[in-house]
């Protein structure tokens, strides 16, 4: 019994021997592969063009989003570049305008400070000129000078030739308006009385010294 698996040979018609009976067939057979063969180019370059325009696609992609993350990073740049100079100056203004205000009150300050001092040398040099017109005398030193506007006044007891804050007294001396102590020189038959002024320095009631001279009646 056969193998039901097993195959028969497959049989080639018989060309023959005869070359000029081959030449057709080989012809035909020739134009087939070439057929084949074209058709597999074309499959070929088909496959390479599709291939070619998705890596462009993916290339081209790939640039743009590239482009985009660039831009986005240069926008922030800028942003920021924006951003801190815009805090730069906004500080700078609050900045001078503080320096502005506080340079205005320092002024507006000293010129309080030098009318007050000013208004106040000559409330003293009033009350000294009593004090030597009831005496005949002038106090000897800044000390006894203080002592003597604080005394009441023989015409007028219940008020003192001067009234004198007593915080502002530092010991026995007492205290202009920048907070520093009167100087008081006592001559023959007059009497100095000033303030070191602003600048704390004692110019002999030069530059910003504020002073008042009474004389002995």
């Amino acid at each position: 019994m056969s193998d039901p698996h097993e195959r028969e040979p497959e049989t080639f018609p018989n060309l023959g021997t005869n070359p000029e009976e081959l030449e057709p067939h080989l012809a035909a057979a020739l134009e087939v592969v070439d057929e084949a063969l074209l058709l597999a180019v074309a499959r070929a370059d088909e496959r390479l063009e599709r291939g070619r325009d998705l890596v462009l696609d993916r290339v081209q992609a790939e640039i743009r989003e590239s482009d985009l993350k660039q831009g986005r990073r240069l926008r922030r740049r800028h942003l920021r570049a924006v951003f801190y100079a815009t805090l730069l100056v906004c500080l700078a203004l609050i900045v001078a305008a503080y320096i502005g205000t506080a340079a205005a009150i320092r002024l507006k300050r000293r010129k309080a400070q030098e009318v007050a001092t000013e208004a106040e040398l000559r409330v003293l040099s009033r009350a000294l000129q009593r004090y030597a017109a009831d005496h005949g005398e002038l106090p000897g030193d800044a000390e006894a000078l203080w002592q003597a506007l604080a005394t009441p006044q023989p015409n007028d007891g219940a008020h003192p030739y001067m009234v004198l804050n007593p915080h502002r007294f530092d010991g026995t001396l007492y205290r202009d308006d920048y907070g520093r102590s009167y100087r008081y020189r006592l001559e023959e038959g007059w009497a100095v009385v000033h303030s070191l002024g602003a600048n704390g320095k004692d110019e002999g009631g030069l530059g910003d010294d504020l002073q008042v001279r009474v004389v002995l009646p």
